[in-house]
């Protein structure tokens, strides 16, 4: 089976580098000169863009990739340094953190968001608590 995506919302967004499946829904993260600061919400049956969450810290830089990650309580979004913790329903950033090193990964899986620091050589695990 194949969705075809053909809102016309997602004409600037990032290729699949900044997509993931969690919470009932797909998230992408932009990158194109209309969406550089925002999550989007898809719904998986349909394709169509449900919401949009602003993404606001000066670390939204334009040459940074972004990496999402998702789980049924929290979408984590990283660009460079920095870290968005967006609720689960995508409705309000609940954390923002700034993290060491330029760019990495991130996984939400086990009660947390891992990110990797690949500067010195480490994984980090970030709580992902829940409110």
């Amino acid at each position: 089976m194949t969705l075809q995506v053909s809102d016309p919302a997602l004409q600037q967004i990032n290729s699949a580098e900044s997509l993931a499946g969690g919470a009932g829904a797909l998230w992408m993260a932009g990158v194109g000169d209309e969406m550089s600061d925002r999550l989007l919400r898809l719904d998986p049956v349909s394709g169509q863009v449900v919401a949009s969450l602003e993404l606001h810290r000066a670390v939204w830089e334009a040459r940074r990739r972004s990496v999402v990650a998702a789980d049924e309580r929290t979408v984590a979004v990283r660009r460079g340094p920095g870290l968005f913790l967006v609720a689960g329903d995508g409705s309000r950033v609940r954390a923002y953190l700034e993290l060491p090193g330029r760019e990495g990964g991130v996984a939400v899986g086990a009660g947390a968001v891992w990110v990797t620091d690949p500067d010195r050589g480490r994984v980090l695990r970030v709580e992902a608590a829940a409110g």
